[in-house]
């Protein structure tokens, strides 16, 4: 039976997806001078709900052999926009295996299932997609009456930066990111994570190490071949393991300005005994700018606003999202 002849469903997720979703996620990869992918073990289930207050996850099923050919994943989390306290959803992890791509006319069908799913208690939703992946970004950007509208906010940039010792006492004072602009996720969801927190000044930071969500290494191309054997360590680089291995990693964030350099010269510290801090900023931010001149492993990513129904669009000019929960 062809592909286009399936009679595909869309499900929410049940422990039985889980076998097929861990599949799915090995399959996928972000492509660059170093190829990498996103694991979930040992639950791709229990990893989203981690993470957020509410995770809805749908399965794409081939009835055929009743196996899990697509999945895609919306979060919802607490964050402060611009002063207000809003609930963002992120739609991620939508993905179809290579043999039923043409099962994309079940997509609108999951993305309607979502929005209907949680419209009520959702102010925004956002997503994003690499850069490099340009095929898939002019199907989304490309209005269709049956998906929602896929609104540019800009680039957001991750950066890898090398764990570097200070010496210096850094006096932190106390935390309350209401106070800054902008969208910031609310603290005292992420301290339940296990996020620490500081604030210098009118900057805040925090680092947390994601044990629900593994980030693998599965090769290197051009002159990144070298860089596992390389002391990167001696120039505070991140340090590259060997392709087929998992990176052990720290993720962080930072809102402000006023002592940036200091409070990154503080997450780096805390970053000790692993193999990289990771961060993300808007590029041309005044951070994005500071950063690359500390790593040159960088990657990029299209921030999205998506729009169901006609929804008038929300002024994002602002907005950080946090790398961890990209």
């Amino acid at each position: 039976m062809s592909s286009q002849n399936r009679s595909y469903r869309v499900e929410q997720a049940r422990p039985a997806h889980d076998e097929g979703f861990q599949k799915l996620l090995a399959e996928s990869s972000f492509d660059g001078a170093i190829r990498v992918s996103f694991g979930r073990r040992p639950s791709v289930i229990e990893s989203f709900q981690t993470e957020a207050t509410e995770s809805l996850i749908y399965g794409l099923i081939d009835p055929c052999h009743d196996e899990v050919v697509g999945m895609g994943v919306v979060t919802i989390r607490p964050i402060w926009l611009k002063g207000q306290l809003k609930q963002l959803a992120y739609l991620s992890g939508l993905r179809i295996t290579p043999d039923h791509q043409r099962a994309f006319f079940k997509i609108p069908q999951m993305y309607e299932a979502m929005y209907q799913s949680t419209k009520d208690r959702v102010d925004l939703y956002l997503t994003t997609i690499v850069s490099s992946n340009t095929s898939v970004i002019r199907m989304f950007e490309k209005k269709r009456r049956s998906m929602p509208e896929y609104r540019l906010v800009g680039e957001i940039e991750t950066f890898f930066l090398g764990p570097k010792t200070s010496r210096r006492a850094f006096d932190c004072g106390p935390l309350d990111l209401r106070e800054h602009d902008g969208a910031v996720y609310e603290s005292d969801w992420l301290s339940a994570l296990g996020a620490d927190f500081c604030q210098l000044g009118h900057t805040a930071g925090y680092t947390i190490a994601p044990g629900w969500k593994q980030y693998d290494i599965l090769g290197y191309q051009g002159i990144y071949r070298l860089m596992p054997y390389l002391p990167t360590s001696l120039l505070h680089w991140p340090r590259f393991p060997r392709a087929g291995h998992s990176a052990n990693y720290l993720a962080g964030a930072v809102y402000g300005e006023d002592r940036l350099e200091d409070m990154i010269e503080l997450l780096r510290h805390r970053a000790r005994g692993y193999d990289f801090l990771m961060l993300s900023a808007l590029s041309g931010s005044r951070l994005s700018q500071y950063c690359r001149r500390l790593t040159p492993a960088i990657y990029r990513s299209r921030l999205y606003q998506v729009l169901f129904h006609d929804q008038p669009a929300i002024d994002l000019s602002q907005l950080q999202l946090d790398v961890v929960f990209l």
